[in-house]
């Protein structure tokens, strides 16, 4: 009775070790293309909200971030009629697709 308990104790811890995880879900890519009058423009700020990523656009006016999957807040310092704020957009990013968000930066807005 002894052994057979112990053979029992023995499959259910065996059984218990053997969890399954979920593989992590891949990363989403999220291009930012900031613009003006069809010229993209660089040594824009942009910023992820959530993780306080921030990076500059490039000489094409592009910035890429990866992320995990879920939903930030862009935030991208540009002139959108008035004084140089920022503006904020909402983007939901999928796991192991890109997603592509395109901000016009008005030059001649004050």
């Amino acid at each position: 009775m002894k052994s057979a308990l112990l053979l029992l104790t023995a499959m259910l811890l065996v059984s218990c070790s053997d969890t399954s995880t979920q593989p992590a879900r891949p990363a989403g890519h999220l291009v930012v293309y900031v613009f003006w009058d069809g010229a993209g423009l660089a040594d824009r700020q942009i910023k992820i909200v959530e993780t306080g990523e921030t990076k500059y656009t490039d000489e094409d006016g592009l910035a890429a971030f990866d992320l995990k999957p879920g939903t930030y807040v862009l935030r991208a310092y540009v002139n959108s009629g008035g004084p140089p704020l920022y503006y904020d957009q909402q983007v939901e990013i999928a796991p192991g697709e890109e997603t592509r968000v395109d901000i016009v930066d008005c030059l001649t807005c004050d």
